[in-house]
């Protein structure tokens, strides 16, 4: 539930420029280990899957945003590139 205020940020400007890819890659991963450990080692317990399960799914639209956000730049820079030799 904590990353819904990043959430509302990244959907309200449309871009996930404020994040790291790295930060968001182990975020994912501890809400996936920590759902995976409330499962089987606690016994699924109701509170603490719906807070995990609710992080995981405010996490998916700024991992959109991210990927988005790095196919655009790695789009100009395909065309800068092709630019650039065009000159040659």
């Amino acid at each position: 539930m904590c990353g819904i205020p990043q959430a509302w940020k990244t959907i309200k400007e449309g871009n996930a420029d404020g994040t790291s890819t790295w930060m968001l890659t182990l975020w994912m991963l501890g809400e996936l280990f920590g759902i995976a450990y409330a499962i089987i080692a606690l016994g699924s317990p109701f509170w603490l899957l719906f807070n995990y399960i609710t992080s995981t799914v405010t996490l998916l639209p700024i991992i959109y945003f991210k990927l988005k956000d790095i196919s655009g730049r790695q789009k100009k820079l395909r065309e800068t590139k092709s630019k650039y030799v065009q000159k040659m």
